[in-house]
């Protein structure tokens, strides 16, 4: 007996060097592994053991339970954890209690994370914002109306509803016609909505003029009215009965717009009676994103009905413009509609109207484009080639595009896109970011390596102002040596973005990194491709995410349909085959973009498109721009996707020559055009 004690007391027995009943160092693999087959019959009266793998390793149990389905399990670490825990750890624990407890539970630990303040990691604006939310859906299901905000007449007229309200306004709605329309709406039941709105404004008096009752009526007639012109009419009439008060300030708004929206429907017969009512709405927005909005709707339909209309209205309503970054759509497809009616004295105009809010990329597109097809003077055109060069923008495809154009060589300097980080005064900040910083290194310890991007980009801002590249870069390493390339790629990214100081080669190199060298190298050599260009494809594809799947069902690195994947089986005698190894799916999509090109004649460009939306439209589309320069054929396509998939391609084959192959951005300009 006295031996047992002496053990006991030494540092490696009775379970100093073990946890649960498995050694430390073997605990700590099986959790990098996702094994915790250890821990699930452990007694809340043992518990505490699990602090022996770190201050982490509570929460670092809790997350694995969560993700493999244990709620009950992870509700009870959490909760034990969250009580005895240091920072930042107890508080990550109140924010899983808030992810995946009971509605009640979730509401208390959502107040809890709203009492934390700023200093907390886990203070994420999105988790205080559902405090209220989930707060009301309790008050809901139990049945205590009065207890909402404002009491339930008027909270019913101001809430900001989703798919989580379905059912819950079921009794409510019975009484009241504002209940009845909202409740309709989410439920989408369109046409029934459209009934109740136009009974709500003699039945509901003021209450109908709150804004989010009047986004309900509007959707409604958008959604469920059998005649748009009649329900554009309907909301016309509504005008001369607006309340007085700042309660329904927004109203006139909202009455016009989504008259306007409606009557656009019916046609260019009513597009000057429907630009009317848009400009009643931009003219009586209280803020500047509803008046951006109603100037987009505006510009969106005057580019259907006609080029030089939608440049009037640019030069018009520019001046008023907020968030030039919400007009990028339509200043992209007026380009390509200038382009593909030829119109460079249009293009010549867009460039010299554009209004000072326009977003940088769009404003980079405009200049490189006018300077190579608008009839302006040379001197006009060097200028708009060195902005595009030179820029504040996002746009590596321009800057490339404008530095082959001038004949400049591209380095460290211009290639990378500058981050848009502000650094901001806070004197928590740098221990924030060590905070940060060490949560993400024990996700990468323990094997939660698909929470760490999640986990970062809640957080982003303090990842990029004050991480350092080495630490990102250790951090970016141990996730690719893991073999998640794609989280390592998406973290080095999202880094950068949101820093506020220049990139390096070394920085570029992790943005633009070359996961399965050995396959690539032999897949480009067999079918006469260059690496950089593969590279550049399965970067744009799958970000080297050899598991995802599309929508459409396209798999792996190279996103192959299996009906294609089947097709190039059968030419390279492949009798077994997985899209989702990566061999497999390097080598079929290496084949399949040499095989375009072969098809495609040698055009490297015209098989990217392809490689995105299929040989036969790109032939289509082709022999409609086939007097159009090689760089404005691609501003011409129809699809928005295929346009930016190509841009993309581009640039990253661009770096990636720069960066490991030796060979000029300009040299794979010519190569891929």
């Amino acid at each position: 007996m006295a031996l047992f004690f002496f053990f006991c007391l030494s540092a490696t027995s009775c379970g100093e060097g073990r946890v649960f009943g498995v050694p430390l160092g073997e605990a700590r693999e099986k959790l990098s592994r996702a094994d915790i087959s250890f821990v699930l019959r452990v007694s809340p009266r043992r518990y505490a053991e699990a602090f022996r793998l770190g201050a982490e390793g509570p929460w670092v149990i809790a997350m694995h339970l969560e993700a493999q389905g244990h709620v009950d399990k992870a509700l009870d670490w959490y909760g034990w954890a969250s009580v005895k825990s240091s920072e930042p750890y107890a508080t990550l624990c109140v924010e899983g209690l808030s992810r995946v407890g009971s509605d009640q539970q979730r509401l208390k630990a959502l107040s809890v994370l709203d009492g934390m303040g700023d200093y907390s990691i886990a203070s994420v604006p999105a988790l205080r914002e559902d405090r209220e939310r989930m707060r009301n859906l309790v008050l809901l299901q139990s049945g205590r109306y009065a207890e909402l905000p404002g009491g339930v007449s008027r909270w019913i007229c101001e809430a900001d509803l989703d798919a989580s309200y379905v059912g819950l306004l079921a009794s409510i709605a019975r009484e009241d016609p504002v209940a009845s329309l909202r409740s309709a709406m989410l439920e989408k039941q369109y046409q029934r909505s459209w009934e109740y709105v136009q009974q709500l404004f003699d039945s509901a008096g003021e209450r109908a003029y709150y804004r989010r009752v009047l986004s309900d009526a509007g959707r409604s007639a958008l959604f469920g009215s059998p005649s748009a012109k009649a329900a554009s009419d309907f909301f016309v009439s509504l005008l001369p009965r607006i309340p007085q008060g700042d309660s329904f300030a927004d109203a006139p708004y909202m009455i016009s717009f989504y008259a306007a929206r409606l009557l656009s429907r019916e046609g260019k017969e009513y597009g000057d009676a429907a630009r009317e009512l848009f400009d009643r709405a931009i003219r009586t927005a209280q803020n500047s994103r509803d008046r951006d909005v109603a100037i987009w709707y505006l510009l969106d339909q005057s580019l259907a009905e006609r080029t030089s209309l939608c440049l009037d209205d640019i030069e018009r309503y520019g001046p008023q413009w907020s968030d030039g970054s919400y007009y990028a759509d339509i200043l992209e497809r007026l380009t390509m509609s200038i382009i593909r009616d030829r119109s460079w004295s249009s293009l010549e105009r867009l460039s010299r109207i554009l209004p000072d809010a326009t977003d940088r990329d769009s404003r980079a597109r405009v200049d490189y484009l006018s300077a190579r097809l608008a009839p302006i003077p040379a001197e006009e055109k060097t200028l708009a080639l060195r902005r595009a060069w030179e820029g504040d923008h996002d746009s590596l495809y321009y800057r490339v595009l404008a530095a082959d154009a001038l004949g400049l060589p591209l380095g460290e300097e211009q290639l990378p896109v500058a981050g848009r980080g502000i650094p901001r005064e806070d004197a928590n900040a740098a221990s924030r970011a060590a905070s940060v910083l060490a949560v993400l290194e024990s996700m990468v310890r323990y094997g939660l390596y698909d929470r760490v991007y999640p986990f970062a980009r809640e957080r982003a801002g303090d990842i990029g102002l004050y991480a350092t590249s080495m630490e990102v870069h250790r951090l970016a390493d141990a996730l690719s040596a893991a073999g998640f390339y794609s989280e390592a790629l998406r973290l080095s990214v999202l880094a950068f973005r949101s820093s506020s100081g220049s990139i390096s080669n070394e920085d570029l190199a992790y943005i633009y990194p070359r996961p399965h060298q050995g396959f690539v190298a032999t897949a480009a050599e067999r079918f006469g491709i260059p690496e950089y260009l593969l590279y550049a494809l399965l970067r744009s594809e799958s970000f080297f995410n050899e598991k995802v799947v599309s929508h459409a069902g396209a798999m792996g690195l190279a996103q192959l349909m299996e009906p294609t994947a089947r097709d190039i089986a059968r030419k390279l005698k492949v009798e077994t085959w997985d899209l989702l190894d990566p061999a497999t799916n390097i080598t079929f999509g290496a084949y399949y973009l040499s095989e375009l090109i072969y098809r495609l004649d040698g055009r490297v460009m015209s098989a990217l498109f392809a490689y995105n939306a299929g040989i036969s439209r790109v032939r289509t589309w082709e022999r409609e721009g086939k007097d159009l320069p090689d760089d404005a054929f691609a501003e011409s396509l129809p699809f928005t996707e295929t346009r930016e998939y190509g841009r993309k391609v581009l640039a990253a084959a661009a770096v990636y020559g720069y960066l490991y192959y030796n060979v000029s951005p300009g040299q794979v300009v010519r190569d891929i055009f």
